[in-house]
């Protein structure tokens, strides 16, 4: 029955994926990004050209993004660092579109009837699409949701959707009385789901027209009231080239947004009892956060736009149109602006900065943690990083074929680590990769008659990582590594006996691998070899050689952006060495445990 089953499973999914409706093609695509097609159970890189098929999941990388073009000519553009799942491609209903981070930009081509084409949900916010060009972005940290309209009418209403729904597949199974599979009705399913979203866009929502702003955020129970937004950040962000959903070449059609004119009053209100805010008409939005920066009380009006003109409350990106905090702030999307020290005249400034986006009502109420979704093997060369290790060691030496000494070894001597590491962000699986070590090896306990000039050695590396899969990457650097070696120095006449430290060049080469992750948790596994060059140091000579290394350890993403590791690792080298007063051989193993921090940007 078992067997059976499992048959049956993989007999379905295949189905499923072969008879999944195709929703568009990639047209554009700059950077990287990768997609989870239905059925699958590994992430693939999406390609110029690429199809799309309903229930797939898209993410893009840091200064990437693509552009999906519909069957009806309509486009969405997939921003950086965003993941969108393409619920339902549009048949009888509207399209469904969920945005778990990040931004899109859509350019809608309008129905004949005036119905509702598409609908792009986040967890915070359900938009009803008709005919129209628009941009919409969701923090995972907040669950705020922004959107602007460049041209035409989106609808708006505020919703409570958790991650998983966003994310699921339409795809179930179940167990009959007899215990013989069931298939779900997925179409069903859907439908129920759609009428839903149809009946709260219908009775609940509000209308962003041209140059305005509307969102939801968790501190409120309704979208805010649309404002528009400062028309020079318009203007930038509707012609920026990363997200204007087009065709390569393809010019955009013009838009005035400076004859844009807000209707209503321009001032900021705030009704308790509804939960309806209205920030101030003409500030700027930042797409990172999600959040609407208004201008101040004491900013200059326009009676001509009827809207305030933004002063002392940053500025935007003359080519992305990006919102820009003031000098010696920053915008958390949980905290609001924050000041980058103890200055009182900055903590000032982000008090009244506060003040004005209302934090209380638009940033209360942020209970639930935004889910920490570990990056894998892949995507992780498309995030910086920097890392900290540290912990005991113990190193051991074989001298032997010595011509001055009889053999000897010089075991287990305790020593202790530091390296600090540095993952540059990456593009297309390749990613810099730099280090600077320090080991501190205490010689105290060496065999009689040995003297050390020093216990402190350094290293310092550089080189690339490329990932093969989402588990399996591999690391090519050249290190320049201190060692110690049983050196033979003259004092006039008199040879003595003491460690020496000697700079190695030594190339790196190891395979990196997750055998086993969950959400946060991971064991890790590196094997490799270190081959190390031919050096000379006054007259003596080290001659080139080959080693190996392994490491095992275990992984936990404690938050967001950093994990917390410990790891086992295992050297061994051998040098052959040869000058003009002796001839020798030392063996070098080390081992020893780390204790490592990790933070990605």
């Amino acid at each position: 029955m078992k067997a059976n089953f499992f048959i049956f499973l993989a007999l379905l999914l295949i189905s499923n994926l072969s008879s999944a409706a195709e929703f568009g093609k990639v047209i554009r695509l700059r950077g990287y990004a990768t997609m989870l097609s239905p059925g699958a159970k590994n992430a693939r890189v999406v390609e110029l050209g690429q199809k799309i098929f309903e229930d797939t999941s898209i993410l893009t990388k840091e200064k990437s993004f693509a552009v999906i073009e519909f069957g009806d000519g309509s486009r969405m553009s997939i921003g950086p660092n965003s993941k969108v799942v393409v619920m339902k491609a549009k048949s009888n209903d509207p399209g469904l579109i969920s945005l778990l981070k990040g931004k899109i930009r859509s350019n809608i081509n309008p129905e004949s009837n005036k119905d509702v084409k598409y609908i792009i949900r986040t967890r915070t916010a359900a938009m009803g699409v008709r005919g129209t060009d628009f941009q919409t972005s969701f923090n995972a940290e907040n669950k705020a949701t922004s959107l602007i309209t460049f041209k035409g009418e989106v609808a708006i209403a505020r919703l409570n959707t958790s991650h998983a729904e966003l994310e699921s597949s339409s795809v179930g199974i179940e167990r009959g009385t007899d215990g013989e599979p069931i298939v779900q009705t997925t179409n069903a399913a859907k439908t129920t789901k759609m009428n839903e979203l149809k009946s709260i866009i219908e009775k609940q929502s509000v209308a962003v027209s041209n140059g305005q702003f509307s969102g939801t955020v968790s501190g409120l129970k309704v979208p805010t009231k649309p404002v528009t937004v400062n028309p020079v950040q318009m203007k930038i962000l509707y012609n920026n080239q990363e997200l204007a959903p087009k065709k390569s070449n393809e010019k955009l059609e013009q838009i005035d947004f400076s004859k844009t004119k807000h209707i209503g009053s321009a001032d900021s209100s705030y009704d308790a009892k509804t939960g309806q805010y209205t920030p101030r008409a003409g500030g700027f939005i930042d797409p990172d956060t999600a959040l609407y920066i208004p201008p101040k009380e004491d900013s200059v009006f326009d009676e001509k736009r009827n809207i305030y003109v933004p002063k002392d409350v940053g500025f935007v990106d003359k080519d992305s149109g990006d919102y820009i905090p003031p000098k010696g702030l920053i915008l958390d999307p949980r905290l609001g602006f924050v000041s980058k020290s103890n200055d009182s005249i900055l903590l000032a400034s982000a008090g009244e900065l506060n003040k004005t986006i209302a934090k209380d009502v638009v940033l209360k109420d942020i209970d639930e943690v935004a889910p920490i979704i570990r990056p894998n093997k892949r995507e992780r060369t498309a995030l910086g990083m920097i890392g900290f290790e540290l912990g005991p060691l113990s190193e051991s030496h074989k001298v032997g074929n010595d011509s001055l000494t009889s053999p000897f070894d010089n075991n287990n001597q305790e020593g202790f680590s530091i390296l600090i590491s540095h993952d540059h962000q990456g593009e297309k699986d390749w990613q810099a990769i730099t280090s600077l070590g320090i080991r501190t090896i205490d010689l105290s306990s060496a065999t009689p008659g040995i003297n050390s000039n020093s216990d402190n050695l350094f290293s310092i590396a550089a080189g690339v990582r490329h990932a093969f899969s989402p588990r399996l990457a591999a690391r090519g650097m050249i290190q320049l590594k201190q060692i110690f070696i049983y050196n033979h120095p003259t004092n006039g006449t008199t040879t003595t006996n003491e460690w020496t430290r000697f700079t190695i060049p030594t190339i790196d080469l190891a395979l990196e691998s997750e055998f086993f992750r969950t959400n946060r948790f991971a064991m890790t596994a590196e094997a490799g070899l270190l081959l190390t060059l031919p050096k000379s140091k006054a007259d003596v000579d080290a001659k080139s050689s080959l080693g190996f290394q392994a490491k095992l350890g275990a992984e936990y993403w404690v938050g967001r952006k950093s994990t917390l590791g410990l790891q086992y690792f295992l050297e061994q080298q051998s040098f052959d060495l040869e000058s003009t007063r002796f001839t020798s051989s030392d063996e070098l193993s080390r081992n020893g445990l780390q204790l490592g921090y990790k933070y990605f940007y």
